[in-house]
């Protein structure tokens, strides 16, 4: 009788062994995967922008801003790239603004012009971060995004003739050394620039 239960003692703990070292096998087999299958999370910058060559330099910047809840402009012409690099409060979120050491005194008024010509009511603030200028790789799969108010590219007057392509030379064909620019990186390498006219100073 004790021969029987040593040996089904013995039959039970090899199967739980068994079951741990299989378990031991998932998990580094999970951790493998991630490490070797995953990929940097892209960061978004702000700033100003500087192009020579295929670099670009950007000095960062920070970007505040000031909405009103009850105007959708605002979520209809932003791209959501724009929306992850900048820091938005409501008119009310005072508490919030104070947690940055802001108040409403330090938005100046500004009117904006949209794309079909009217005129909107809005706010920002731009704070230049105290970090040294970054330099990233454009490549060509680089794409640029910005508001062809001239028409070289777009043919509808009455969009927002937000345009977007892989091509510089037609990027380069507006200079606005004080526009904001938004700019995707990974691993040293633009993914997206996006200017946006309405944060410049």
């Amino acid at each position: 009788m004790k021969t029987k239960t040593l040996v089904l003692i013995a039959a039970i703990l090899f199967m739980l062994l068994v079951l741990a070292s299989a378990g031991v096998v998932m998990l580094v087999l999970m951790n493998v995967q991630c490490t070797c299958g995953g990929r940097p999370r892209a960061e978004i910058i702000a700033g100003f922008i500087e192009i020579r060559d295929d670099r670009l330099y950007i000095t960062p910047v920070e970007v505040f801003m000031v909405y009103d809840e009850h105007d959708g402009w605002w979520s209809q012409n932003f791209s959501s790239m724009v929306y992850n690099g900048l820091e938005m409060f409501e008119l009310g979120e005072i508490q919030r603004m104070a947690e940055y050491g802001l108040t409403l005194y330090d938005f100046p008024s500004s009117i904006h012009i949209r794309p079909n010509f009217h005129a909107d009511l809005g706010w920002y603030y731009v704070e230049q971060a105290n970090i040294e200028v970054l330099s990233f790789q454009l490549d060509d799969r680089t794409i640029y995004e910005f508001i062809d108010y001239s028409m070289f590219f777009v043919d509808d007057p009455y969009g927002n003739r937000r345009y977007s392509t892989n091509v510089l030379d037609e990027f380069l064909q507006y200079n606005y050394p004080t526009a904001v620019h938004f700019i995707e990186v990974r691993e040293g390498v633009v993914l997206h620039v996006v200017r946006e006219l309405i944060f410049a100073i």
